[in-house]
């Protein structure tokens, strides 16, 4: 495999950084380079590297469980490892957004593959099993979709993907991972380009009535 030359991208803040010059890449090369750097912020942050260890040794008490619940729905059994990277196989994880559990769940999605969540009673999101059933359904429903790992994994936890398969499919279009972050870079260079003209904008009245 080639090896993509590694730039100083320190995380997903700056390649969203709407104030810099040119145009946002968001591409295969940048999702490699933005991997490469975490990889490399794991080695260099002890505690990032303890947390990651010890969320895999202790994933390993349900590995037999996990991988039957994948293997059951037909996918592969290595995806039970999507827990490592969500939350270190930490039951009570939640995310800034409010993803909750091992596979991390938004509240909507969660609902929609059928954990239950009942305010300060019960929340499956953080039920290892229960949360694994939803995560496997829930890529068993993005490959079907899309015929592609790599599309159906980067839609795991967004919603957009379900909107970018309706308009690929409308548009006589295959799905695929690299028109998938095509669009997302457009979208995201058109939110830059209106928020500047908003700022300019702003910036003209002001000077209008000086």
């Amino acid at each position: 495999m080639e090896r993509i030359q590694r730039q100083d991208i320190k995380s997903i803040k700056q390649v969203l950084d709407f104030d810099q010059p040119g145009r946002i890449e968001f591409n295969a090369s940048t999702q490699e380079k933005l991997k490469d750097n975490i990889k490399q912020q794991y080695k260099e942050d002890i505690r990032l590297r303890t947390s990651f260890v010890n969320g895999y040794r202790e994933m390993g008490r349900w590995k037999s469980r996990l991988e039957d619940i994948f293997a059951e729905r037909g996918l592969p059994k290595e995806l039970i490892y999507l827990a490592i990277p969500e939350s270190h196989w930490q039951p009570k994880a939640v995310s800034g957004a409010g993803a909750t559990g091992p596979y991390q769940f938004m509240k909507k999605t969660a609902r929609d593959y059928e954990l239950k969540i009942d305010e300060g009673v019960i929340d499956e999101r953080k039920d290892p099993l229960r949360s694994a059933e939803a995560a496997a359904n829930l890529l068993r429903d993005l490959f079907l979709a899309t015929k592609d790992w790599n599309l159906a994994l980067s839609g795991y936890n967004g919603g957009f993907i379900w909107k970018y398969i309706k308009i690929a499919k409308a548009e006589g279009r295959t799905p695929s991972y690299d028109d998938f972050l095509e669009r997302i870079e457009t979208k995201l260079n058109n939110i830059r380009d209106a928020i500047k003209n908003s700022r300019l904008s702003q910036v003209e009245q002001k000077e209008k009535w000086r």
